[in-house]
Order: C-alpha cells, then structure tokens, then sequence
C-alpha cells in the first residue's frame, strides 16, 4: 500500500476507479476534492486495486486527517465491493500514518484503537413514477405539500451562488460552528463548477425579490445529492422546502435515479426528510487519538466542546 502525494494523481486513472465502484457519492471525485480539499492524497492498493482520499490538514505540528467541510463522507474505493480485511488494512494505515484521526467514513471495521459513532444518511429510489412516490408520503407531507402550493411560489432555476451562500449565513448558518470564510469561498467555487460543467444547479424560491430558500443539488454518478440548502424564516412558514423537494421528485421521477437528502443530526430536519419516504442507510464518524499528553488532552476537550 501506498500513499499518492496529490501532484502524483492521474485525475483520469482515478475517476475510473471511483466510477467503477458501487458506492456512488460525488465526493471521491477528483474535481470535488480538488475544489473542497486542495492538497488531498490517497492511499493505493495495488494488490486489490482499491484506493482511499486522505484528506490531510496540518495545524501547528499536528498533521492530522479529517472530514472536510460539505463533503458527507469518504471511504475505500474499488471495482468490487470492499472486504472487512481490505478496509481494516487501510484503516490501520491511516491511523498509524497519523496520530489524529477524525474523519466520516462508508464502512466499519473491528480496529480496538479506532472509536466508531453511527449516522445515517436518506434516500430515495427514483425509480418510479410520481405518483408512486408521492403515495409514500406522509399525511402530514402531502398537507404541506399541498399548503406550500396554495402560496403560488415560482420554481427557480439558476440561483447565483452568492445569493444562495448569504441566506445561508444569515439564517443556519449562525448556529453552526467551524464554518470558515474559505469553506464558503471553496463551496462557491464547487457551485460554479458543477453549473459550468452541467453537474448541478440551485434552485430555489423568491418572496418580493428577495431569495427565501435555495438548495444546491449535484446530479453525478446515478444521484440527485442535495447538497447544500439555504433557509429563512418566511420559507418555513411557506414550507418552501417541501414544494421545492417535490418539484424535484416530480421531474426526476422515472430516471432511475436515486434522490439523495444527504442525511442531518437534527431531529427536525430528519423529520422532514423521512416525511417523503425516504429510506435511510448508516454510515460512520470514525476517531484515532494517538497524540501524547497534554496535546491529547487538550485536543479531546476542544473535541468535546465543538460537539456541544
């Protein structure tokens, strides 16, 4: 096994083995880390011809590896599907290359030093047609479906991408943490690539001209992945996310397709997403610790206190 510094990377040589693997997210691209993760590395297994994105960061001394910003996940990557053994092999060597270890990952595997928390992500078979689909609504869904469309909203397509990213930073982004002026710089420069190549859009919904909600969506690889939404206010009182999802629903019906809700650890917002159906596959938030005292220490509190 090897470790590929980034300017050692054939992009193409790469993407073919992302798109012959069967899991299917965006994020493993070379294009997606190289817009969201400038530098990333990746280990490479000859023998089974799998590979994995390392994406590293170093702060002080510490050179550690976690999961950048609006990237969900990454993984082992291979024409087949993985084995334990395989992912256990390259798990040990990550956490051995590096004594800090936060990162989101497909699998799992029986490593002692590595701790593992669930999270679960959501989807939907595109598959069928509309009605299919919507009859797997729930009540309360199809009611705010409905009341969304007694408001008369316009479907908007080609929403800039600044205008997208300032609601956002206005409305939920307040309460996040860890959000930087670069990650938003990075998620722009993404939206503007995936328009200009024909991978994504952002749709949205105008109240007086002024932007109430937006979502930015990725089509790639057989996925509809709904990356990054902007809310308000006026649009939760509106339901302006539940008429823009259905409208999606509505005209990718049939594609055979799979609708992406990217998963959420707010209630609310999982409320929301199995509301349409939706069914849910877990993933994992993997963490190696193998700093010395007090480094350790202190990395674990502000771990703690991040995760407040």
């Amino acid at each position: 096994m090897r470790l590929l510094k980034n300017k050692d990377i054939d992009r193409d040589w790469w993407d073919e083995i992302i798109a012959s693997s069967p899991l299917n997210d965006p994020y493993p691209y070379s294009w997606y880390l190289d817009i969201m993760c400038p530098g990333w590395q990746a280990y490479y297994d000859e023998e089974v011809n799998a590979v994995m994105p390392v994406p590293g960061y170093r702060k002080a001394l510490i050179h550690y590896i976690h999961t950048p910003s609006f990237i969900q996940r990454l993984g082992i990557y291979s024409p087949g599907s993985d084995s334990g053994d395989v992912q256990a092999r390259f798990l040990a060597r990550l956490t051995y290359d590096f004594p800090l270890v936060d990162l989101c990952i497909h699998g799992k595997s029986g490593i002692p030093e590595i701790k593992y928390s669930s999270r679960n992500n959501y989807y939907l078979d595109l598959g069928k047609n509309y009605k299919t689909l919507y009859n797997s609504f729930t009540a309360a869904c199809k009611r705010d479906v409905k009341l969304a469309k007694e408001a008369n909203p316009d479907f908007v397509p080609g929403i800039p991408s600044g205008d997208a990213i300032d609601l956002f930073i206005k409305g939920p982004g307040k309460l996040l943490k860890g959000l930087s002026r670069s990650d938003y710089q990075r998620l722009q420069a993404l939206m503007e690539y995936c328009r200009s190549a024909g991978l994504g859009e952002i749709v949205g919904v105008y109240k007086d001209k002024s932007l109430i909600y937006s979502l930015f969506y990725i089509k790639h690889a057989g996925k509809i992945t709904a990356l990054f939404i902007s809310t308000s206010m006026e649009s939760r009182i509106r339901r302006s996310g539940y008429f823009i999802i259905n409208h999606l629903l509505e005209e990718f019906a049939g594609s055979a397709r799979v609708y992406d809700f990217a998963g959420s650890e707010l209630k609310g917002v999982e409320k929301f997403i199995l509301s349409f159906g939706s069914a849910g596959e877990e993933y994992f938030s993997i963490y190696s610790n193998r700093l010395l005292p007090p480094l350790k220490q202190l990395v674990e509190y502000r771990r703690k206190r991040a995760n407040r």
